[in-house]
């Protein structure tokens, strides 16, 4: 009984999707360690006071952005599918398209944020205007990354996506932490997030660009009415999650005194870790349970 058990175990740990599971679950990992190594380094450099607007701002960073959760999800969905139907030129056409209009909304948010730099920042009871600014800049990549992720993720390229992973937590410490050490106070706290997300975003391209350079565009066979029927249903429940873990330091910051409020985010930033630990099952999964779907096979042996 023991040693069928002990084989049992070793065929589980050999299998490609318990490697592939502890991979994401080590970039996760690690990822959530160097976020952390972000709060607690920053928080260091710039004080209660400082930290807690910089907490503010990326809580809107992280509401704002949170219904692009949606083109993650469906990206993901739409290339897992078409992979199977032999679809990489829908996938090229498709991922175009879709990337070329979230562009289009980036600039839209990026100046609506801009114009209401003043608004936000009296809000916020910023002293200055450029850390919204900076907000704004942020948002470009912050809106257009997650679909390129999720058409990695749809190629169920997993390292890749741990790299990325590691990259970006990596480059927001270093540039954030640099930026401050310049003096550029919380808007170069800030300005960690907007190098990461351009260095992710070029390097999640630059992965999905080797696939696809040589495949001719061609119509995509997925339908508008998929489109929206599996938008909206992502759209809410990723925006319910947002707002239900980014707007408390929102109102702290504008409704307690500054060291207060700078407390309160640190222990609202640490409390959030363990809600993102069971991230990298979603991520292995969705795309394979997408796959199986396509093809017509049974995704409850999945489980």
């Amino acid at each position: 009984m023991r040693q069928l058990l002990l084989n049992k175990a070793i065929n589980l740990f050999k299998s490609e999707t318990t490697q592939v599971g502890v991979l994401l679950m080590f970039a996760g990992t690690a990822g959530s360690f160097l976020n952390f190594a972000y709060h607690f380094v920053i928080g260091r450099m710039l004080g209660p006071a400082d930290y807690a607007a910089l907490v503010a701002l990326i809580s809107v960073l992280a509401t704002v952005s949170a219904p692009m959760g949606v083109s993650q999800a469906l990206l993901s969905d739409v290339t897992a599918r078409l992979l199977v139907l032999d679809g990489k030129g829908q996938i090229r056409q498709f991922l175009r398209r879709f990337v070329g209009a979230l562009g289009l909304l980036a600039i839209v948010v990026m100046g609506a944020i801009a114009l209401a730099s003043g608004q936000i920042s009296q809000f916020m009871n910023l002293t200055s205007r450029a850390p919204v600014f900076v907000l704004a800049l942020t948002l470009g990549p912050a809106l257009i990354l997650p679909a390129l992720s999720g058409s990695l993720q749809g190629w169920q390229d997993f390292q890749g996506m741990s790299i990325a992973g590691l990259i970006g937590p990596v480059m927001r410490l270093t540039a954030g932490a640099g930026l401050v050490w310049l003096g550029f106070g919380v808007s170069g706290a800030l300005g960690g997030f907007l190098v990461s997300g351009l260095v992710v975003a070029g390097f999640t391209a630059f992965l999905l660009a080797r696939r696809l350079i040589d495949v001719p565009p061609q119509p995509s066979a997925v339908t508008l009415k998929e489109l929206i029927q599996f938008s909206l249903q992502v759209a809410l429940a990723t925006l319910a999650f947002a707002a239900l873990t980014n707007t408390d330091v929102v109102f702290a910051r504008h409704f307690f005194p500054a060291e207060q409020a700078g407390h309160y985010s640190a222990a609202a930033t640490l409390g959030k870790i363990v809600l993102f630990l069971p991230g990298p099952v979603a991520t292995l999964m969705f795309p394979k349970a997408s796959a199986r779907h396509a093809a017509g096979a049974s995704r409850t042996s999945m489980l």
